[in-house]
């Protein structure tokens, strides 16, 4: 198995990706169902070239720096990083929307009353409460 070559120093913390997250999706719109909205379906805040995005979709873009329509890949490329800042900050989303709302993220995201609002607004408390309970923001 191949070392782990992540530089903690040069990581982005959870928050940092959640908020990238809500600001992703506060941008380009909130998707549902998908990662990432294919062709023109696009919906609410659209702008520019890049597609709406799922709570899961827009972690992905702040990790990755691109759309990844699999945003998983390979489990074994995730479980190869164990620091890999997409799948930990998806983790510990999933943690907090379980705990506030009793749902998985994909459930809650994809609920018919969901809004791009709620969504921005639970990623950027989800990253206060991480700060909050890690020694306050980096």
């Amino acid at each position: 198995m191949p070392k782990n070559t992540v530089n903690p120093e040069l990581t982005p913390s959870i928050a940092d990706t959640l908020r990238r997250a809500a600001d992703y999706i506060d941008q380009h719109g909130h998707e549902k169902f998908d990662y990432f909205a294919s062709g023109t379906r696009r919906t609410d805040r659209t702008s520019g070239t890049l597609p709406a995005a799922c709570a899961i979709g827009a972690i992905s873009y702040a990790a990755y720096g691109r759309v990844r329509r699999d945003p998983w890949g390979s489990y074994t490329e995730l479980y190869r990083t164990p620091t890999n800042p997409f799948s930990i900050t998806v983790l510990w989303f999933e943690d907090f929307v379980c705990a506030q709302y009793g749902n998985s993220v994909s459930g809650w995201n994809d609920h018919p009353d969901r809004t791009a609002d709620d969504v921005i607004q639970s990623l950027r408390a989800a990253a206060e409460v991480y700060d909050m309970s890690h020694g306050g923001q980096r």
